[in-house]
């Protein structure tokens, strides 16, 4: 008994390669979704380091004027488009007798994908205008 067999593909191959195609397409899904994940992440750290810095510089041009005062406080900000809270901490740097240089540490932390982010950035900075205030003192 002759088999006859025309030119094609059988059911099993044609059921192996869309198995395989399957495969290969899950595979690179998963990565690019993945990799979107990750760039949403980012922007979220990107955004909290801006709002950071900008903090910073307000503190910054508070230490010029030599009114950066110990304390903290605490606002709501928008990292992308989360919600989150940005808090700063201003105390006195042990280091030094007179208090003129300062400890500001301020933190940004939001929710992201069912977990808990935060940024924080941390320095030192002289009350300038006090401690130039307090040298004219001694001299004068």
């Amino acid at each position: 008994m002759k088999i006859l067999r025309k030119n094609g593909f059988l059911l099993i191959e044609l059921i192996v390669a869309v198995s395989i195609l399957s495969i290969g397409l899950v595979l690179v899904l998963r990565s690019f979704l993945s990799g979107s994940s990750a760039a949403g992440i980012i922007s979220d750290k990107i955004s909290s380091l801006e709002l950071i810095e900008t903090r910073m510089a307000q503190a910054e041009e508070l230490a010029e004027l030599g009114l950066l005062k110990d304390g903290g406080d605490s606002i709501d900000v928008l990292v992308g488009p989360r919600k989150g809270q940005l808090s700063m901490r201003v105390s006195r740097y042990s280091g030094t007798e007179s208090g003129d240089i300062k400890n500001v540490r301020i933190n940004v932390s939001w929710k992201s994908g069912g977990k808990d982010r935060d940024e924080t950035m941390e320095a030192y900075i002289k009350n300038k205008a006090a401690g130039d205030q307090s040298l004219k003192d001694a001299q004068g």
